[in-house]
């Protein structure tokens, strides 16, 4: 595409040494700029990304788009403080409104995106409907699966990954839209048909500041899906949430347990094999009956049936699609398979999922909970004691260990988590191996061992290193080592 034709009525543009050069794709990587690139050279937390203009030319950019003037002579700068958001209307510009030939749902909030997304698409593909995911774990459409980098990649990215899944068939893409996305502007020229908040906790304050940011940002994503008259799924018992609906209340459906939702639930019970909920929509039952655990699935279930509902489908064939789909989501709540007791691995790494995930176990009648935790390095401090308060209040025996310590002291990261101890209850094993060990060699029969904070991912960063680390494979390491025990 020429450049004249890709930055027509762009407002707010200053250009230096005009060409109408031919564009042939877009990157804001300078390690991905290839001869005719439009190169996005933004100011990040870390560098700015000026500094890698001269390699982008090198390597053959056409046109740099910046926030700065930029001293060169040999191809057109396009600059404006609106960088980033100008990037993502070019981006979908260049791939010819490819979002808008589909049905996108974008899934934002704290906790429950990668649940959510596993379960819409589990039931469309029993519904035979091709679907494609961009979301934490990987994403993936049909016989693709590429590991992602990021939850929600940048916008050349995720146009590049629509593009492959439109030509291959598929028109309903999911999205998982994390709160920096969001406010790189990374998803800011997508039009979404569906929306969904789960809930917003204390997460990211290392990058928000204040919780009233982060609700900002992910408030602007759900008002911008109603401005552009997509409808919205809203968890109505968050406290959150009640303020998007008061807000929003002509495109937002609200979901939950309580009686004002749109979206309720009328009946439920909880079992270690699985959940039988009914739920009232549009003064419809369903009687859902699914192998999914606890009453945070629950919640992760009703914008499903939203969805679903007002794609078309009768509450019958929603049913029989739940009813006969075994709905795994990696790292969620995870049961390690093992004829000796209750293992579970899960990705909850603030205070509210932990909580959420604990609660979930209490629920079904274990006799004891041992819960095996750390938090990140080089992130948000303020969760650390929130969550050894919770792990101790919650848990009947908590193991505080290391959980991607990067360049911090994974000793001081304890010591931080520590101080939100309210019980005598647990003990301290920095190496991550020896406290999984420690737990399963613990564990009795009808005890539940929870394995939080890593969930889906193999590896742990130590200082700059990234090392292969499992959760899953230390767990049957150690079950290996102790099963002389039952």
């Amino acid at each position: 595409m020429k450049l004249a034709e890709l930055i027509k009525d762009i407002r707010d543009l200053k250009i230096q040494n005009f060409k109408d050069v031919e564009i042939t794709g877009l990157t804001d990587n300078s390690a991905e700029v290839k001869k005719g690139s439009l190169f996005g050279a933004f100011k990040g937390l870390k560098t700015d990304g000026i500094k890698f203009a001269e390699d982008a030319i090198t390597k053959g950019a056409s046109a740099i788009l910046t926030h700065q003037d930029l001293n060169t002579e040999d191809i057109p700068v396009l600059i404006s403080e609106r960088e980033r958001e100008i990037f993502s209307i070019l981006v979908k510009k260049f791939y010819k409104n490819i979002d808008e030939r589909m049905n996108l749902i974008g899934i934002t909030g704290t906790n429950g995106k990668t649940s959510v997304a596993f379960i819409l698409e589990a039931i469309l593909k029993k519904l035979l409907i091709s679907v494609g995911v961009i979301g934490t774990i990987n994403y993936r459409w049909k016989n693709e699966k590429i590991k992602a980098k990021l939850t929600t990649p940048q916008a050349h990215t995720i146009f590049e990954l629509l593009k492959k899944m439109y030509n291959d068939g598929v028109r309903i893409a999911i999205l998982e839209v994390s709160s920096h996305a969001i406010d790189t502007k990374r998803v800011s020229s997508l039009k979404f048909k569906y929306g969904v908040f789960t809930n917003l906790s204390g997460d990211h304050l290392d990058y928000h500041k204040t919780m009233e940011n982060y609700f900002s940002v992910k408030k602007s994503f759900i008002k911008k899906i109603c401005d552009e008259g997509g409808l919205c799924f809203v968890n109505g018992d968050d406290e959150y949430g009640k303020r998007i609906l008061n807000d929003l209340k002509d495109c937002s459906v609200s979901f939950g347990f309580s009686p004002f939702n749109k979206i309720k639930v009328v009946d439920y019970s909880l079992k270690r094999s699985g959940t039988n909920i009914e739920i009232n929509y549009n003064n419809k039952n369903f009687n859902i009956s699914t192998n999914l655990i606890g009453k945070t699935n629950i919640y992760n279930i009703l914008p499903v049936i939203g969805i679903l509902s007002n794609l078309g489908f009768t509450s019958q064939k929603v049913e029989e699609a739940f009813s006969s789909s075994f709905i795994k989501i990696p790292g969620r709540l995870d049961f390690v398979e093992n004829p000796y007791t209750n293992i579970y691995v899960d990705y909850s790494h603030s205070d509210d999922s932990l909580r959420r995930a604990i609660l979930t176990l209490k629920d079904l009648n274990f006799e004891r909970i041992i819960t095996v935790f750390g938090a990140g390095g080089d992130r948000d401090k303020t969760k650390r004691p929130r969550m050894g308060k919770v792990a101790t209040e919650l848990s009947d025996i908590a193991i505080i260990t290391s959980d991607n310590p990067r360049t911090e002291d994974p000793d001081k990261i304890i010591e931080d988590i520590v101080k939100g101890a309210v019980n005598h209850n647990y003990m301290v094993e920095s190496d991550r191996r020896k406290a999984i060990r420690k737990a399963v060699e613990m564990a009795n029969k009808n005890d539940a061992v929870l394995i939080a904070g890593k969930g889906h991912e193999d590896y742990q960063i130590l200082g700059n290193k990234v090392i292969h680390f499992s959760d899953f494979e230390e767990v049957k390491k150690a079950l290996e080592e102790v099963k002389g025990k039952w």
